[in-house]
């Protein structure tokens, strides 16, 4: 026992003592890598020819389902917003076929595509468009900035209407236009209608800019006012050169061989349509007085109904024919040649022979076949202007010889 006044200890719990003097670190278990196979998983990004394909399709149902104009335009916009490959590929679909309204209209359309060009090529020097494949307009809408026809650099078909143009400025304005198309060498149909007349000049000027033509169509007869009055027709006959015959040339084998030698160069030629009647050229004059003074305001197209103009027929039929020979024996591919012609419609007749069969001479000693349609009904539209003073002939070669009529070949 302790002694009196002592002091006593109390049991007490011991204290581990601090051995470190840094925080305690929590040690954590990293996790476990796994390797697994690598292998490549595909893209779902659809190949861009498909992508093209559809916009295509889309953009062209587009276009024959609304008239070209604002209201078409509107209806592609969305895919234009979706991306820049989406807005490039679907503004070249819409512009591949370009009709000009007016000049503000093609001047808004050539700004736009020549800075959605620029955009895509930055490197580019020049302004290009080789989106258009086609382009229709009127020479007046395009005269003003005949420079920018050379960003045309693909263009494949072209059709100029030359309405606004007279005898004296048809062949400036081709030379101008030509000028700056020269150096497309895609060119593969032109189509120049309502000219103030066709000659060997004009040809000869085609021949040279645009060697690789398949088609060519020139036409100046839609000038004249056929759905008019007497006095309409007749002034517009007055300045038009609608009829070569006798005035310029003597026969329709001279016109041939004149027209021909000039297309020469065209050696890809296949299908061609000159504007010009093989009538005289007092006819359509001669016609007018044929009428009674109840007529006098009837249509111009009347010849079908003339029976005075019926002794002709017989006559123009056979010089579209053998002109028609006369340009097949300088052109050696050409399939078919078009005329314009008051007796384009052949009413069959019972019991009577009105064609023109047997072999014919031509003045150069070269041999032809012409052969009678007449007995066929020829699909020649007579109720529609555009169509009806038209007429076409189709060449068939064989052994050695160049056979024609007024409708196509079986065999060809």
């Amino acid at each position: 026992m302790p002694a009196h006044g002592s002091l006593s200890r109390a049991p007490s719990a011991s204290i581990p003592k601090r051995t470190r003097s840094r925080p305690l670190k929590i040690r954590t278990t990293s996790p476990l890598q796994l390797r697994v196979a690598e292998q490549d998983i595909p893209s779902p990004q659809l190949p861009i020819e498909i992508i093209d394909r559809i916009l295509e399709l889309a953009v062209t149902s587009q276009i024959v389902s609304l008239p070209l104009g604002p209201t078409a335009f509107k209806s592609i916009v969305p895919f234009t917003l979706t991306s820049t490959t989406f807005r490039h590929i679907t503004l070249r679909h819409y512009f591949r076929d370009l009709l000009l309204e007016n000049k503000i209209h093609w001047d808004q359309i050539y700004i736009l595509l020549t800075n959605q060009e620029n955009k895509s090529d930055k490197m580019l020097r020049e302004s290009r468009l080789p989106w258009i494949r086609s382009l229709c307009s009127s020479s007046s809408i395009i005269s003003p900035n005949p420079e920018r026809l050379s960003s045309l650099t693909h263009l494949e078909v072209l059709s100029i209407d030359f309405q606004p143009e007279g005898l004296s400025t048809q062949h400036p304005r081709l030379k101008m236009l030509f000028h700056y198309l020269g150096t497309n060498t895609n060119l593969t149909s032109l189509i120049l209608s309502t000219l103030p007349r066709i000659d060997v000049k004009t040809l000869q000027l085609i021949a040279e800019t645009f060697p690789r033509l398949v088609d060519l169509y020139l036409s100046c007869t839609e000038r004249l006012q056929l759905d008019c009055c007497w006095i309409c027709f007749e002034d517009s006959l007055s300045c038009t050169g609608h009829s070569p015959i006798p005035d310029e040339y003597t026969s329709a084998e001279a016109l041939g061989h004149a027209f021909a030698l000039a297309l020469k160069p065209l050696r890809t030629l296949t299908r061609l349509h000159l504007g010009i009647f093989l009538c005289d050229e007092q006819l359509p004059y001669s016609h007018i007085d044929h009428s009674t003074e109840d007529e006098t305001m009837g249509m111009a197209d009347s010849y079908m109904k003339c029976d005075m103009c019926e002794e002709f027929r017989r006559i123009v039929h056979r010089r579209e024919l053998s002109a028609t020979i006369a340009i097949a024996q300088h052109l050696k591919i050409l399939r078919s040649i078009g005329w314009s012609s008051f007796f384009g419609a052949v009413v069959k007749r019972a019991n009577e022979d009105t064609g023109i069969m047997g072999r014919l001479r031509l003045e150069d000693n070269h041999g032809g076949e012409i052969y009678s349609d007449t007995e066929e009904l020829e699909e020649d539209a007579v109720n529609n202007n555009a169509d009806y003073a038209r007429t076409t002939v189709w060449i068939l070669r064989t052994k050695g010889r160049i056979r024609v009529k007024k409708s196509p070949w079986d065999n060809a």
